[in-house]
């Protein structure tokens, strides 16, 4: 027992002077954090996910907070969790039927096979649905029966919320809840024997192509200070952050779109994520505020169909925003300073 906390205080960079005299039988243990034990967890976390000591991160909350850490995937890596009790967050960025998955596996790999399973796409369809192992027609396997999440949010950036208990499987998604599943009401008859146990570990397998980081617990809540990028032609105003983790913001298209799906974003865990509907963009393009031609022509000789003059696409993709004097939209610099050119990018 001395020789353990020994070894664990020298492991974490400590000395004997650390270590902890057990002379009684059985020996006392503390089963909350102490200071030093914290630290030392923290420590091994970032080592082991390939950082080094400045990585690790100071734990003095009780219980101590988690800390977003990479994926490793395969049966070597076994993550300890509590479920039930400790919800597992996951990070993805896939995008819709990009043929990704996450691949959990409940306490290793079980004499059954335990495991769920988020596809984004697949060969049962091009939406994002989901597969719980030993409960919906396994024995069918590889025809197995694949289900579609409820009211799953669009967003290619993702946080999932997978909470394990005794009778269910609930998923959160960006906040909203996508899945509750019931193990007694299950289509095979061994899911509520199987799933209805403590895990104390769970496995990322090596067929898990699209969790990008996990935390267990409840993870650290940050405030959202930056936005992502200037995206769907967002009116975006850096008057509205910060604003902390679980709020809404409420946002509007710039000059010439329209809103067309949800104008509101969501701070998750320090990321904005802006909406999106299924392939387009929120802010669609004013068919009636259109002032320019699609051969990229431009000027008074090249007139719209009101006979007005046309203008150059301030949001070209290939930015030709100015309009020649040759009565062409291009992006070329000498084209947007000429004494006859006009220059119609977004100032």
């Amino acid at each position: 027992k001395q020789w353990y906390q020994r070894r664990v205080a020298i492991t974490a960079g400590g000395d004997d002077s650390e270590s902890q005299d057990c002379n009684a039988d059985p020996c006392p243990v503390d089963g909350g954090w102490s200071e030093f034990s914290k630290q030392w967890y923290q420590r091994r976390v970032a080592i082991t996910a390939g950082g080094d000591d400045s990585e690790s991160q100071d734990c003095n909350a009780d219980p101590c907070p988690a800390k977003w850490m990479p994926v490793i995937r395969g049966y070597d890596n076994l993550v300890s969790i509590n479920m039930p009790g400790e919800p597992l967050y996951i990070r993805t960025n896939s995008k819709e039927n990009s043929k990704e998955r996450v691949w959990i596996d409940f306490g290793g790999s079980g004499p059954y096979g335990r495991w769920f399973e988020i596809n984004f796409g697949n060969n049962y369809g091009s939406v994002t649905n989901y597969f719980l192992t030993n409960c919906d027609n396994s024995q069918t396997y590889p025809h197995v029966t694949r289900r579609q999440f409820i009211n799953l949010p669009s967003n290619d950036n993702k946080y999932w919320m997978i909470t394990k208990e005794l009778d269910r499987l609930t998923v959160h998604c960006n906040g909203i809840e996508v899945l509750e599943y019931m193990f007694a009401t299950a289509e095979e008859s061994v899911c509520a024997e199987i799933y209805g146990v403590q895990d104390t570990t769970i496995v990322f397998s090596t067929r898990d192509t699209a969790s990008d980081s996990y935390t267990i617990g409840e993870p650290l809540e940050a405030s959202c200070t930056t936005w992502p990028g200037d995206e769907n032609q967002f009116e975006l105003s850096e008057d509205l952050l910060p604003v902390e983790h679980g709020a809404n913001i409420s946002l509007a298209c710039r000059t010439g779109y329209t809103l067309s799906g949800s104008h509101s974003a969501l701070c998750q865990f320090g990321d904005i994520i802006l909406p999106q509907q299924q392939g387009n963009p929120p802010c669609e393009v004013d068919q009636i505020a259109i002032t320019w031609r699609d051969d990229r022509r431009c000027g008074p000789t090249f007139p719209l169909a009101d006979g007005s003059p046309s203008q150059c696409n301030p949001d070209h993709p290939l930015g030709a925003v100015c309009c020649s004097k040759w009565g062409w939209c291009s992006f070329k610099p000498k084209w947007c300073t000429c004494p006859t050119c006009v220059n119609y990018g977004r100032k």
